[in-house]
């Protein structure tokens, strides 16, 4: 594990970093030409990063709508998906059991080893992967066997490439200078993409890691040191090099006992962004909307500019 960590950050260091930082100066560079020339300017250069090359995310999305086009091409596996529930078909996945012929259970295999290592709070060691229980991905795919036409995801990657190319044209002329706009956002094109790469490696990187952990608790299973093997993502590294040399005292109660906490920590259906002093608690989360009033109600997830009055958290503080 610790030679996975060690190449994985020399191909970080060396290899990845250095290109990204390459794709995302042309980007800045665009942003201050623009916004020195344009009233909207660094909102046109978010035009320019639609559909971007080698974005891992865009490559995942459409490897998944791949398959979900391989199960759209037969009626049998097609109608399966749209009458069962994503639960009933991850445990035949799970068991090579979806409707011959083997379409589905093709498609889905040819996801996997490619991006079966995520899943949801992927970034925790302890949280299951897709390949585990891939529910979550089969939610997705009975989705996307729905979409049809021009919503289909390679054609809105096209179609943003197009768009994307409309704007580095327009912003050439408008800067009068098509060449050096032309340079610096198809540079950027090709390799601000690769911005995701670092959390990608990380995360497969730490599916690698917790399929080994698994391998090693059914050893531990079956000699009586553990009930599950998910168990080991219960203790602490410094508890499991203790276990492995049985010097553990009660390594069962101790992850009752966490498990207990754990259950009665998931029971919170909100978590408060910031706790003040005097205990005051203040939650994130969509506000309330009063009919007709004008505000602005959701997470910010997207870039754009939004001028808005607002009371600060300072504010509220004092006047505490």
């Amino acid at each position: 594990m610790f030679r996975i960590c060690t190449e994985s950050r020399k191909i970080l260091s060396g290899q990845i970093l250095p290109r990204i930082g390459a794709g995302l100066a042309p980007l800045a560079i665009l942003g201050k030409l623009l916004s020195a020339h344009l009233p909207n300017g660094k909102d046109l250069v978010l035009t320019i990063t639609r559909a971007l090359s080698h974005n891992i995310t865009t490559e995942m999305d459409l490897k998944l709508w791949s398959a979900a086009k391989d199960i759209q091409s037969d009626n049998k596996s097609l109608h399966h998906f749209k009458s069962t529930d994503a639960d009933r078909l991850a445990l035949e996945y799970l068991h090579g059991e979806l409707p011959e012929p083997d379409v589905a259970q093709d498609a889905v295999s040819l996801f996997m080893p490619e991006y079966g290592m995520g899943g949801l709070y992927e970034i925790d060691f302890g949280r299951p992967r897709w390949r585990e229980e891939p529910a979550p991905l089969m939610n997705t795919l009975k989705s996307y066997v729905e979409i049809n036409g021009d919503q289909a995801p390679d054609k809105v990657f096209a179609n943003g490439e197009k768009v994307a190319e409309a704007a580095i044209t327009e912003l050439g002329k408008l800067l009068n200078k098509p060449w050096l706009v032309s340079f610096l956002a198809n540079r950027a094109r090709q390799l601000a993409g690769l911005r995701e790469l670092p959390k990608f490696t990380v995360i497969r990187m730490m599916g690698i890691i917790r399929a080994k952990m698994l391998i090693e608790g059914e050893k531990l299973v079956s000699i009586g040191a553990l009930e599950d093997a998910k168990d080991l993502f219960y203790l602490e590294t410094v508890e499991i090099k203790a276990l492995v040399n049985d010097e553990l005292a009660d390594c069962k109660g101790i992850i009752l006992e966490r498990k207990a906490a754990m259950a009665q920590e998931s029971k919170r259906t909100r978590l408060p962004r910031v706790i003040a002093s005097d205990g005051f608690a203040y939650f994130g989360g969509t506000a309330k909307i009063v009919e007709g009033a004008n505000v602005f109600s959701g997470e910010p997830v997207s870039p754009g500019v939004y001028e808005v009055v607002f009371e600060s958290f300072m504010t509220q503080v004092k006047q505490r």
